[in-house]
């Protein structure tokens, strides 16, 4: 090639190279841009990995708080019920047997169950004569019952007593009438020649007798001591 051809030759060639590099520049900035794309939609799916994790964990922390919240509650609930029981528990240890009978007595006189007071009461009507306390003294016969409140306090009277009373001239017994108790193992020292026991440990002055229900009778005598 000659030099006035080399010469016609270099602007179509410069042209080229202009071409050339034009077209090379949109792949590379496309590239660019895609490749920052990708990295952008990469960081976005770690961020929103990170608070889902985050989101979960949170969740999660106020799951178990609330677990152990709600254990917690439910525990001191179940101490105070335990707690109440114990003190009624306890309430009910430390009620001695005269607040026992009182309470009962209370409720009898509140709800007005007693008969009309009897001077006398005949033999026929009672067979068993047992003790509810050293004040109070339950006759009954069947299904029939009495309760006589003694005249005093008959000191030395026990539950596990006898009670015997004395043959009179009138077949019955009344108030201020006297009856003797003792111990079962007294009986056989048999009776004395006035009627009494050879060995009495008590001595008791009738009241009044009253009639009953018999369910009422049965919770007086029923009394633990």
């Amino acid at each position: 090639m000659n030099e006035r051809t080399h010469r016609q030759w270099l602007p179509l060639l410069a042209c080229l190279v202009l071409a050339g590099v034009a077209a090379a520049a949109p792949g590379a900035a496309g590239a660019d841009a895609e490749a920052a794309g990708a990295a952008a939609r990469e960081e976005a799916a770690a961020a929103e990995g990170a608070e889902s994790a985050e989101s979960a964990e949170s969740a999660e922390s106020a799951e178990s708080a609330e677990s152990a919240e709600s254990a917690e509650s439910a525990e001191s609930a179940e101490g105070t019920a335990d707690a109440a029981g114990d003190d009624r528990a306890e309430g009910d240890e430390e009620e001695s047997f005269e607040e026992r009978l009182d309470r009962l007595l209370a409720e009898a006189a509140a709800e007005d169950i007693y008969g009309e007071t009897e001077t006398c009461l005949y033999r026929q009507k009672f067979r068993h004569i047992r003790i509810v306390s050293e004040d109070i003294l339950i006759f009954s016969r069947g299904k029939n019952y009495w309760i006589n409140h003694l005249k005093r306090t008959c000191h030395g009277l026990r539950r596990n007593m006898v009670i015997h009373t004395q043959t009179r001239g009138i077949n019955s017994l009344c108030s201020n009438d006297l009856v003797f108790a003792n111990l079962s193992s007294d009986l056989r020292e048999g009776m004395g020649p006035t009627g009494r026991p050879a060995i009495v440990r008590a001595t008791c002055s009738l009241g009044g007798f009253q009639s009953i229900p018999e369910a009422y009778a049965e919770a007086l005598l029923d009394l633990p001591e």
